[in-house]
């Protein structure tokens, strides 16, 4: 049987998309409290890519959010 998945969004940069739905956004699942979910943008520039290269771990991958998601950093 499938687990249904809770998302609590927290933070969403909605009102600067057009869609108002597939936004950079950082949400929460009700069960996993020690987790954040982080939506972004894919890195297209390739020499952007990299260098990051070797900060980014084979089970990641490298994204962007607008500033206005975090400000506070």
């Amino acid at each position: 049987m499938a687990r249904t998945v809770e998302i609590h969004t927290l933070r969403t940069t909605a009102d600067l998309c057009p869609d108002n739905r597939t936004c950079p956004s950082i949400h929460a699942v009700a069960d996993e409290p020690e987790r954040r979910y982080v939506i972004t943008k894919k890195v297209t520039d390739p020499t952007v890519a990299a260098a990051f290269a070797h900060l980014v771990a084979d089970d990641e991958q490298l994204g962007y959010v607008p500033t206005g998601l975090i400000p506070e950093v």
